[in-house]
């Protein structure tokens, strides 16, 4: 067997060898342990020929991301670490915890250690990037990498993302369908991933004759850490809306579904009712935005599916068989649950 031939399907190892189905199992994940052989989910299993000894390979990857175990990143990796088992390769996590300095230590080691390549959603998308340097270099040393979910636009550098602006325009043109025509979003300032959904967001107001309203479009800060001033912030939007009078948006989209959290807590605590006062529409999917009280409408940001690509690309770069630049848009979906009701016979 050849390297990059498939082998034999369970079912005909078990017939050629008289061996029960565990046994076989037991020792097809060995050969992938071993580095012989890989897997791919609905493909087969595939000869590597121990292709990394001759080459010097570790026949690990290392994945810097912002958290290991807050927001969209636990499904990332997971998708990431299934593709990595399946095909034979160990799995270095490190995060940056959105930090520049953090992430160029990351950086900078993996360019020292070289592990086979590289996955990294960068901290914000912002141009000129602080860290641009050392990815940079990594490309030149011809070490591939990926980025994912946040990325750096370059001819020749990979990633995998969302449609961001596809998403918020969704979250938008679902509450216009409602009958809502006072439609207001809570964003934050910097990055491409923000403008995208801002763009989004905008795009969907005027296809569908509404006009844009500034005072309608609350940015973030994203150095507004701490969770009290955070709060005291959504409080003061809350009220600002509720002061617009007639003139106030009966509905509301999020960059995040953690915002939107928030702003439900806050609307809560003066006596609101969600969606009866303001019906609203997160963004990513959280694991708990389906059990709160009303439960989240949001959009589903697929990232088990972005990690999971992003890591196929990876090792098909560091194993030779894919040589081109790979740039890859999932599309994003509405969820439709509690936190949103029809106007009907809105005015303004």
């Amino acid at each position: 067997i050849k390297p990059g031939d498939k082998l034999p399907s369970e079912n005909q190892l078990v017939a050629q060898y008289g061996i029960s189905r565990p046994v076989i199992r037991h020792a097809l994940g060995e050969l992938v342990n071993e580095g012989w052989i890989y897997q791919e989910q609905g493909k087969g299993t595939f000869c590597l020929g121990r292709q990394s000894e001759k080459s010097n390979k570790t026949r690990n990857i290392a994945v810097i991301i912002q958290s290991i175990t807050e927001y969209i990143c636990p499904k990332m990796v997971r998708g990431i670490q299934d593709v990595a088992h399946l095909r034979g390769y160990g799995v270095i996590l490190c995060h940056s915890d959105s930090n520049f300095s953090k992430e160029a230590l990351h950086l900078r080691n993996h360019i020292k250690n070289q592990t086979d390549g590289l996955i990294v959603d960068v901290v914000l998308d912002i141009t000129p990037y602080p860290n641009l340097k050392y990815f940079q270099e990594i490309k030149n040393r011809g070490i591939p990498f990926v980025m994912m979910y946040k990325y750096i636009e370059a001819p020749d550098y990979d990633y995998v993302k969302l449609d961001d602006e596809g998403g918020l325009y969704k979250a938008t043109k679902y509450l216009i369908d409602l009958g809502h025509k006072r439609i207001a979003y809570i964003g934050v300032i910097r990055g491409r991933l923000a403008n995208e959904r801002w763009k989004g967001y905008k795009k969907a107001l005027e296809e569908n004759g509404i006009k844009y309203d500034k005072d309608l479009v609350k940015l973030e800060d994203q150095n507004l850490v701490d969770s009290s001033e955070r709060e005291e912030w959504y409080s003061k939007i809350i009220n600002e809306f509720q002061s617009m009078g007639k003139t106030r948006p009966t509905g509301i989209t999020f960059y995040t579904d953690s915002r939107a959290i928030i702003f439900l807590k806050k609307a809560k605590e003066k006596g609101l009712k969600i969606p009866d006062d303001f019906s609203i529409v997160g963004f990513d999917d959280y694991e708990a935005s389906k059990d709160l009280d009303p439960p989240l409408t949001t959009i589903v940001n697929p990232s088990y599916k972005i990690g999971k690509k992003a890591a196929e690309i990876l090792i098909d770069k560091i194993e030779g068989k894919e040589t081109k630049t790979q740039k890859v848009t999932f599309p994003a979906y509405l969820v439709k649950r509690g936190s949103c009701k029809r106007i009907v016979n809105c005015s303004g």
